[in-house]
């Protein structure tokens, strides 16, 4: 009997040594945990892909959306061009490591010698249309209208660290916005950047002032003025309407009057959107001087004081915009009424003709004077800034400058006569770091 039981209990210890062998062992749950791990990563990488195509499919939405409506605006803006204003484009092409080493690339995406570009459109539409910057609650009084207006597209300087408008205590009737002083010599554009801080101003608003006299300007003190990398660079449509009010308060802009002209510091500002002027104003203004005598359109002894030096100084710049306004004051949110898009690091402007425009008739309709002359079965030719230092043209995409008749079968300029005396394009600056062409 105790053979028997010596031989059960060796059963039960190898029946026991079986059911322990059929566990894992500790290298075994460590393949386990690595396999689990590598399906969990692999599984992860495919969910943030999945979520990256995702992402970028609905900014490509976005972008497409937004792009749709500026064109819309845009042909919108055309077909109601002024015949007797003026038609101002200025291309400008800035490398990306400009403020090197002072200050960050303007796109980090890019290499340090790529060419970004911030150029400037400006033209004058008729038609009837309706200030959007208002002072006064909704109903108080009727927006004022206009029937022709300054419409400039491109980039703006932002100011994001601005302070809100300061209410006066006991004076409602005031409010002085925070601005940056106008510094004709050193303005602000979309890439500056200064070690030094840049000058502000109170601009003082004034609702109850009969004499014209609502605008006053203080000092505020000094903020950093440099500007977003260029990704993060807002692409504007400014309209100011030309209302000329005669000399009086005008009761539809910030229930004041509107600027004393289109080159006026708050237009440039952002704030306002109409001038105290209308076309013929603006016409007098380029083509007359102070005292009353004719500018020439070209004149290399002056650069400030003929006709193409008025539009490119007064007429044509970079104004103010915010993505997200300084205050909920209205002089406040007017600076975010202009903005098309929040994130523009590029925006070209180029132009052509079709054949023959500039073509004058004698009394006989003998043409005596071609006009543009573009050679049949050819590439339709492009006019604007080529993208090449060396200015042998932008091959890729078939860019010339408009004096560059070789380039595209030598084909004739519009008379003189009948657009600005010559010069039609110039070259204003060409150097690596920032180049300029202007045509008007």
């Amino acid at each position: 009997m105790k053979a028997r039981r010596h031989e059960g209990a060796k059963a039960r210890r190898l029946a026991a040594s079986r059911r322990r062998a059929r566990g894992f062992t500790l290298v075994e749950l460590m393949i386990a945990v690595a396999v689990l791990v590598v399906i969990i990563v692999a599984t992860s990488k495919i969910f943030s892909t999945a979520g990256k195509v995702t992402s970028l499919g609905q900014a490509t939405a976005d972008v497409l959306q937004e792009t749709t409506a500026i064109e819309r605006q845009i042909r919108s803006d055309f077909e109601r061009l002024a015949p007797n204003g003026v038609f101002a484009i200025r291309c400008v092409s800035i490398r990306n490591d400009i403020n090197v080493p002072l200050g960050p690339l303007l796109n980090p995406a890019l290499p340090d010698a790529a060419m970004i570009r911030a150029d400037q459109l400006l033209f004058f539409t008729n038609g009837v249309q309706s200030i959007q910057t208002y002072r006064q609650d909704a109903g108080f009084r009727h927006k004022g209208q206009a029937t022709a207006a300054r419409v400039y597209y491109g980039h703006a300087f932002q100011l994001p660290e601005a302070r809100a408008v300061d209410e006066q205590p006991g004076t409602p009737e005031q409010v002085s916005a925070h601005d940056p002083f106008m510094d004709l010599n050193n303005p602000l554009v979309p890439w500056y950047f200064d070690l030094a801080e840049y000058n502000m101003v109170w601009t003082t608003f004034s609702s109850d002032s009969a004499d014209g006299s609502d605008y006053t300007t203080v000092e505020a003190g000094a903020l950093s003025a440099n500007q977003p990398l260029a990704p993060q660079w807002l692409l504007t449509r400014q309209a100011v309407l030309l209302a000329d009010d005669g000399g009086n308060e005008v009761v539809f802009l910030n229930n004041n009057r509107s600027a004393y002209t289109i080159a006026d510091d708050v237009v440039r500002n952002g704030r306002v959107d109409a001038a105290a002027t209308q076309l013929n104003d603006i016409r007098r203004a380029i083509t007359l001087d102070s005292t009353g005598g004719f500018r020439p359109w070209f004149d290399p002894s002056s650069f400030t004081d003929d006709q193409r030096s008025v539009i490119s100084n007064d007429v044509l710049f970079y104004p103010r915009a915010e993505r997200v306004a300084p205050g909920m004051h209205r002089v406040d949110q007017a600076l975010t009424n202009n903005v098309l898009a929040g994130a523009c690091s590029s925006f070209i402007v180029e132009w052509t003709y079709s054949n023959g425009v500039g073509e004058v008739l004698d009394d006989f309709g003998v043409p005596i004077w071609n006009g543009v002359q573009i050679a049949t079965g050819r590439e339709q030719p492009w006019f604007g800034l080529d993208a090449d230092l060396d200015g042998d043209g932008n091959f890729e995409r078939g860019v010339h400058f408009y004096s560059d008749d070789v380039w595209w079968n030598g084909a004739e300029t519009i008379l003189p006569i009948n657009t600005m005396p010559n010069n039609v394009e110039e070259l204003v600056i060409d150097t690596p770091e920032l180049r300029v062409y202007e045509a008007f």
